[in-house]
């Protein structure tokens, strides 16, 4: 599947976005992913009205690029520190 989800959210007077819905879905897999990765975002800076802080409804696009077919690398190895590659140092 690819494309985006948008989720609408309110960004607060503190720029924290609370109450975050899915307006345009792919799957309940994405849906599931987009809301996650929208409420681990940092705060925003908050829209102003005459120099006070204000409620403002936003849209953020979360897109996804074939997630249907996303593999998960459960035993890839870590990759040694330069430190300890040879010629790098």
């Amino acid at each position: 599947m690819t494309g985006d989800v948008i989720v609408t959210a309110t960004v607060g007077t503190d720029g924290k976005l609370v109450n975050p819905k899915i307006a345009k879905g792919l799957t309940p897999e994405c849906n599931a992913e987009a809301l996650r990765v929208v409420q681990t975002l940092p705060p925003w800076q908050p829209a102003t009205r005459r120099g006070v802080p204000v409620p403002v409804l936003v849209q953020v696009p979360v897109p996804f690029d074939n997630a249907g077919v996303t593999k998960f690398e459960n035993d890839r190895k870590v990759p040694r520190s330069t430190k300890d590659a040879p010629g790098l140092n």
